[in-house]
């Protein structure tokens, strides 16, 4: 990442909070989801998901996070967990799980199609939709300035 972006991302998180938690939580989910709608899915499904994620694409996602972190302090952690939320996520929208849904009002319809809230908890939910402007601008931004990192796809 430039100089530049992270300048930008500091003003981005200026305009909408001072509050320094608020920014911090902000920049591990935007870095998280960035890091875990870049790297590729499988050609087809796979037997266990998870360690698919493990050995294939967690090394990469980590490697981002913490080159991110490097720049602009955030909780690599909650990143790194994030991230795979977010590739889970992707992984059974193109590959849907057979077991039957839990109906819950927590969660609007196309989020239980997408098994979002098995991956997302509700306080999380909330908290995204309650700051999605900032969000959104943060990962439009990191999504223009990690299109050069290796093991990450333009895709």
């Amino acid at each position: 990442m430039l100089d530049q972006d992270v300048l930008n991302i500091k003003e981005i998180l200026n305009k909408y909070t001072e509050n320094t938690d608020d920014r911090k939580k902000i920049l591990s989910i935007a870095v998280g989801i960035t890091a875990g709608r870049s790297v590729e899915l499988p050609e087809k499904s796979v037997p266990i998901p998870n360690e698919y994620y493990r050995s294939d694409k967690e090394r990469a996602i980590k490697d981002y996070i913490y080159s991110v972190n490097e720049q602009i302090i955030l909780n690599t952690d909650f990143a790194i967990s994030v991230a795979r939320s977010y590739w889970m996520i992707r992984y059974y929208s193109v590959y849907p799980d057979p077991i039957n849904m839990i109906v819950s009002e927590d969660f609007d319809f196309y989020c239980k199609l997408s098994s979002v809230d098995r991956y997302v908890c509700i306080e999380d939910y909330k908290y995204c939709n309650e700051h999605k402007l900032v969000l959104l601008e943060i990962i439009n931004k990191l999504n223009k300035s990690q299109k050069q990192y290796v093991g990450f796809t333009d895709k």
